[in-house]
């Protein structure tokens, strides 16, 4: 038998063994298929509500950077939007400015509402100054709880709701 034969039928065995390979893959991914994609889709939701709660948080701290004269008449962190009950976080206007926080001048507009989720809400009173969101179906309650986790021990779930602290009021 010639070696140039001998190459031929290792070649083969490679082609084989790989095809058996890639069966073997997709029969598991088959097997695992719908928990699989469950888990792909629950950790992007979670992302996108990690990613809207940042963008919520950086643009509410920008206030007091943006605009350090602010004063939004009450006792509590006064470079702040105030709300000393919760209010809608699209509501918001930095004090220092008459500007809407979310007024897209400089590109930058609210996130979309999240499906079984509601808006987000924002307070700033005697306590801290944060921002909440509340699971409308029930299912949205362990992924709270997995964005609080990733958000850090700043954040809380209580009653499907999460809540953010992102500054605490000083006496």
């Amino acid at each position: 038998m010639s070696p140039r034969a001998k190459q031929r039928g290792y070649a083969i065995l490679v082609w084989v063994l790989m095809i058996a390979a890639l069966i073997g893959l997709i029969g598991s991914a088959m097997l695992r298929g719908p928990d699989l994609g469950g888990a792909l889709i629950a950790n992007q939701f979670v992302a996108g509500l990690n990613t809207q709660a940042a963008v919520i948080r950086t643009r509410i701290l920008s206030c007091a950077t943006d605009y350090p004269q602010g004063n939004n008449q009450t006792a509590y962190n006064p470079r702040y939007p105030a709300a000393l009950t919760a209010v809608a976080v699209s509501s918001l206007i930095c004090p220092g400015t008459t500007q809407a926080l979310w007024n897209n001048a400089d590109g930058i507009t609210l996130p979309p509402r999240l499906s079984g989720l509601s808006d987000w809400a924002y307070v700033n009173d005697a306590t801290s100054l944060r921002i909440s969101i509340s699971a409308t179906a029930a299912e949205r309650v362990p992924l709270l709880t997995n964005a609080a986790l990733q958000l850090g021990p700043q954040a809380t779930v209580v009653d499907a709701t999460l809540t953010w602290t992102l500054a605490v009021t000083s006496p």
